[in-house]
Protein backbone atom coordinates (compact mmCIF):
# COMPACT_ATOMS: atom_id res chain seq x y z
CA UNK A 1 0.00 0.00 0.00
CA UNK A 2 2.93 2.26 0.97
CA UNK A 3 4.67 1.26 -2.35
CA UNK A 4 2.26 2.08 -4.62
CA UNK A 5 1.70 5.66 -2.95
CA UNK A 6 5.00 6.37 -3.02
CA UNK A 7 4.72 5.06 -6.60
CA UNK A 8 1.85 6.98 -7.82
CA UNK A 9 3.66 10.44 -6.14
CA UNK A 10 6.66 10.06 -7.85
CA UNK A 11 4.86 9.39 -11.81
CA UNK A 12 2.46 12.84 -10.59
CA UNK A 13 5.44 14.58 -9.54
CA UNK A 14 8.80 13.20 -12.21
CA UNK A 15 6.16 12.19 -14.80
CA UNK A 16 6.50 8.77 -16.58
CA UNK A 17 10.02 7.70 -16.77
CA UNK A 18 11.08 6.93 -20.56
CA UNK A 19 14.47 5.30 -22.14
CA UNK A 20 16.62 7.86 -23.06
CA UNK A 21 18.69 7.35 -26.39
CA UNK A 22 22.23 6.41 -25.81
CA UNK A 23 25.08 9.62 -26.57
CA UNK A 24 28.04 8.58 -28.99
CA UNK A 25 31.58 9.45 -27.77
CA UNK A 26 32.42 12.64 -29.20
CA UNK A 27 35.07 12.72 -31.98
CA UNK A 28 37.19 15.43 -30.80
CA UNK A 29 39.11 16.08 -27.21
CA UNK A 30 38.96 19.41 -25.56
CA UNK A 31 41.92 21.36 -25.24
CA UNK A 32 43.38 24.90 -23.05
CA UNK A 33 44.61 27.29 -25.32
CA UNK A 34 48.29 28.71 -25.85
CA UNK A 35 47.08 31.85 -24.70
CA UNK A 36 45.24 31.14 -21.53
CA UNK A 37 45.18 34.05 -18.90
CA UNK A 38 46.56 33.78 -15.12
CA UNK A 39 43.56 32.65 -13.23
CA UNK A 40 43.31 35.72 -10.99
CA UNK A 41 43.35 37.76 -14.12
CA UNK A 42 40.26 35.86 -15.50
CA UNK A 43 38.62 36.26 -12.40
CA UNK A 44 38.90 39.97 -12.40
CA UNK A 45 38.07 40.39 -15.66
CA UNK A 46 35.15 38.41 -15.56
CA UNK A 47 33.95 39.57 -11.83
CA UNK A 48 34.15 35.89 -10.72
CA UNK A 49 35.36 34.79 -7.41
CA UNK A 50 37.22 31.91 -6.65
CA UNK A 51 35.35 31.07 -3.32
CA UNK A 52 32.65 29.74 -4.91
CA UNK A 53 30.68 26.79 -2.95
CA UNK A 54 33.93 27.48 -0.29
CA UNK A 55 33.09 27.36 3.28
CA UNK A 56 35.17 29.07 5.30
Amino acid sequence: MLKTIINFSKQLLFGVRIKGEKLTKPSFKTTLPDNQPPQFDWFKEFRVSSLYRVTL
